[in-house]
């Protein structure tokens, strides 16, 4: 078809091109020289963290699951530990962290 028709994949779990735009986002010295050694995250589809999964090669993630199932190969388990939430994403979170949020 035409070069600007796309078919999107169902459960749109574009790991490649998310990856590409996060890294025009982020700032290189975060990227290059100074990347997390540790990275909280929630997630639902796993699409986010599979790709900070190629841009922090070396870092460790927890995430949290907070609505749906997180399957096995979805994560790289050597360097995540898996959070499974009583608590939905949209709701009012029972324990708020120390920061703004």
């Amino acid at each position: 078809g035409p070069d600007y028709i796309y078919e999107v994949p169902f459960g749109v779990h574009l790991v490649d091109v998310l990856e590409e735009q996060l890294r025009k986002c982020l700032p290189a010295s975060l990227i290059k020289d100074n990347p997390p050694k540790t990275m909280w995250l929630v997630a639902g589809s796993a699409t986010i963290l599979n790709a900070l999964y190629k841009i922090f090669p070396e870092c460790y993630f927890n995430v949290v699951q907070v609505g749906k199932t997180i399957w096995e190969d979805q994560l790289e388990p050597e360097r995540s530990t898996l959070y499974v939430s009583d608590q939905r994403f949209a709701e009012f979170a029972r324990d708020q962290p120390p920061y703004p949020s």
